[in-house]
């Protein structure tokens, strides 16, 4: 199911076309203003990744250089929530959440030290993502196979 983008000549507005198979692949008229004159754009490539490569590819050192002052929570919420863009899936969410906690009066104690907070939490995705699980007994990664170590307090 092939999606082109094409530049109408006529009112130069770029619009993405869905065909349902590559065989119904047309010239399409301009969804604007109707225009058959449409010139076909070369699309950037779209790469797909797994999601321990995406946590990999993530630049911590990045994400924190976006962070205005450490001591201002209403920076600290901006931050959140810009690097709730950046992340995959549930800890994507996680830090919009935190962004909205981060207008209460009662911050998150994780924001105190926003550094430390997304290093552990990419970590453990990072982990989680290559099939690791922690170990509730041992407080260890292991194999999400492996059965629990024995617990130590028995």
């Amino acid at each position: 199911m092939p999606i082109y983008e094409y530049k109408c000549n006529s009112c130069g507005k770029v619009s993405s076309v869905f065909f349902r198979s590559f065989s119904d692949v047309s010239e399409p008229p301009c969804p604007s203003c109707n225009s058959a004159d449409m010139r076909k754009l070369m699309s950037r490539p779209f790469i797909v990744k797994s999601e321990a490569e995406r946590f990999a590819a993530f630049d911590q050192s990045k994400a924190l250089g976006r962070l205005d002052s450490p001591f201002d929570p209403a920076a600290k919420e901006r931050w959140a929530r810009d690097v709730s863009r950046s992340l995959p899936g549930e800890m994507g969410a996680e830090f919009r959440e935190m962004a909205e906690q981060m207008s209460s009066e009662d911050g998150p104690p994780e924001m105190y030290d926003p550094g430390y907070y997304l290093q552990s939490r990419l970590n453990a995705a990072q982990m989680e993502a290559q099939g690791m699980k922690m170990d509730e007994n041992s407080g260890g990664w292991v194999d999400k196979s492996a059965e629990p170590s024995p617990d130590p307090y028995a």
